[in-house]
């Protein structure tokens, strides 16, 4: 039985209103519910893992293409640039000053990343007026890897390695980690590390023998004739990351998976849409109603949930909590409600999906996806990554 209307209804932009304030006010239950990425585990492994591409010494230069052959990324002593059909696209600095140089080059296998490593050598205070020749412990040392966006030459990160002067470096299938096998000049010893290329932190660490055989690999590496390789992460957590289908977008997609969402274990879903400005909101929310259909989703008609939020009943809900966006889904006749929301900073998108269970008022689901150098027609390809990645199958 429906719920009586007012004689008036509630125009376009209060019902759009009334959506942004239902999302927003579950922002809080949302961020206690967000999974954490869990940290890297290296273990010895039985299975011998295939050995990786050796990072390129720039001498004088190394090359690398995309999946489609199309463009060659040429890394030299101080430059990262860009041809394609023998023309130069552009050219980005890549080490600057006289004391700074590139030292490696590598590329992640699905030839969406690249990691290059710098090195900077300046002198110690007062070695200047220090009588005779310099000693090498005179001498500083730092060396840093910039992880670069090969479509547009942007850095994506800068992971300050201090000291510590990698002999080859790797990055891993995505290019989620990078792999490094080097000295530790202070400490005086050798180590193998593994470091986030999205956080930059340092996630693994491995003292081995001056003289051991060391050779990188995507997964891991291999010290003599043991293999260790990164853990499968567990079944609640997954990281994948997607290159756009428009060869003429540089967009990045990285999909971080809370909870996954299984279409045989949900009911009737009532889709409440994104929290995002109007102009983008028609084509996230149509696309997220498609691509849930597409998967099997029995999902509440869009203008059922229009209707309701301009009936009276539902305006004096309040929508202050997740108790009363339950309470929608009741009048609806859903046993779960999807909510999304969208937020930009700078380069930025960060785009995530929430689905919450009518009868308890709590979050049952959840994924986030960033997007690098996204523009708004990017949005489209973000929220079927999204979906895609999110359904348990």
């Amino acid at each position: 039985m429906r719920c009586p209307r007012t004689e008036s209804l509630l125009p376009r932009r209060a019902v759009r209103g009334l959506q942004e304030g239902l999302a927003a006010a579950l922002l809080v239950t949302l961020a206690l519910s967000s999974s954490v990425a869990q940290p890297l585990r290296v273990a010895p492994t039985t299975t011998d893992s295939p050995r990786g591409a050796t990072a390129c010494a720039p001498k004088p230069r190394c090359q690398f293409r995309d999946q489609t052959g199309e463009n060659t990324y040429i890394v030299t002593g101080d430059t990262l640039s860009r041809t394609a059909g023998g023309e130069e696209l552009w050219a980005r600095p890549v080490a600057t000053g006289r004391e700074t140089r590139v030292l490696l080059a590598n590329e992640n296998a699905q030839h969406s990343q690249l990691a290059i490593l710098v090195g900077t050598e300046s002198l110690g205070v007062g070695t200047l007026f220090s009588p005779g020749s310099l000693r090498p412990d005179q001498v500083q040392r730092q060396y840093t890897v910039s992880l670069r966006n090969p479509k547009s030459g942007d850095e994506i990160k800068a992971i300050d390695l201090g000291p510590f002067k990698p002999g080859d470096i790797g990055l891993s299938l995505a290019g989620d980690y990078l792999w490094m096998v080097g000295e530790e000049l202070q400490l005086r010893r050798r180590e193998v590390r593994a470091y986030n290329t999205r956080s930059g932190a340092m996630e693994h660490q491995l003292v081995v023998e001056r003289r051991a055989e060391v050779a990188l690999h995507a997964s891991g590496y291999r010290v003599g004739t043991t293999t260790y390789a990164a853990e499968a992460p567990s079944a609640d957590w997954t990281v994948r990351r997607h290159a756009s289908s428009n060869p003429y977008s540089i967009a990045e997609f990285t999909a971080r998976k809370g909870t996954p969402l299984s279409p045989d274990a949900v009911g009737d879903v009532a889709v409440i849409g994104f929290s995002a400005p109007a102009e983008v909101k028609d084509l996230l929310d149509g696309t997220l109603m498609v691509k849930l259909a597409g998967h099997g989703l029995r999902l509440v008609e869009r203008q059922r949930i229009k209707e309701l939020l301009q009936e009276a009943q539902f305006q004096n809900l309040g929508l202050t909590d997740s108790r009363s966006a339950a309470e929608l889904g009741k009048l609806a006749n859903a046993r779960f409600l999807v909510f999304g929301t969208l937020q930009s900073a700078g380069s930025i998108t960060t785009l995530a999906l929430r689905l919450v269970d009518v009868e308890s008022g709590t979050v049952s689901a959840t994924i986030d996806l960033e997007c690098r150098d996204c523009r708004p027609d990017d949005y489209g390809q973000a929220v079927g990554f999204l979906v895609d990645d999110w359904i348990d199958r």
